[in-house]
């Protein structure tokens, strides 16, 4: 699966048709995490990074010209996990959610594009421990076991720590 594709000028025309023009300056956030309904983009010039949700804000993906954010949470409703933040000026096409449904419903390459990214995007992330959700208790406990399962089972991204001090060394 590929996580940080580039899409096709054919491809790109396609969203076009229907996304807003966006001009983006250094330092202009996309969207927080947490934050809902968060839209898709697609780079036309410029570059956009994914950051993590904690204090360092350490850079987690690049997207460059022909490339696109987003991951599951975009379609399932949820709240983003990650920041997304303009490091280099330029120009975006975004893309609401409502019109990325409509997009992947008519146009089936697309809509394998973006889900192969997206479901690529959510399995790195919680293979990298990267999301918000930090989970305390020691590795015998019956309940953190229980409770990283069911993490696991709902694709929700979390890091495991037996104490702060680990959290801390670990970030």
């Amino acid at each position: 699966m590929r996580d940080n594709p580039t899409l096709t000028e054919g491809q790109i025309d396609r969203i076009r048709e229907i996304a807003t023009l966006r001009k983006v300056s250094s330092g202009d956030v996309l969207y927080e995490p947490s934050q809902l309904n968060v839209p898709l983009f697609v780079v036309l010039s410029g570059v956009v990074t994914n950051t993590r949700t904690v204090e360092d804000e350490r850079v987690l993906a690049v997207r460059r010209a022909g490339q696109f954010t987003g991951e599951m949470s975009l379609i399932s409703g949820k709240r983003s996990l990650i920041k997304a933040l303009v490091a280099e000026g330029g120009t975006l096409l975004e893309l609401e959610r409502d019109k990325v449904f409509a997009l992947m419903a008519k146009d089936t390459e697309l809509s394998e594009v973006f889900m192969e990214a997206f479901v690529a995007r959510r399995l790195l992330m919680i293979q990298l421990g990267e999301g918000n959700v930090v989970l305390f208790g020691t590795k015998s406990s019956a309940r953190t076991l229980a409770l990283r399962e069911f993490l696991t089972r709902n694709a929700t991204p979390s890091l495991m720590s037996t104490s702060t001090r680990s959290l801390l060394q670990a970030r």
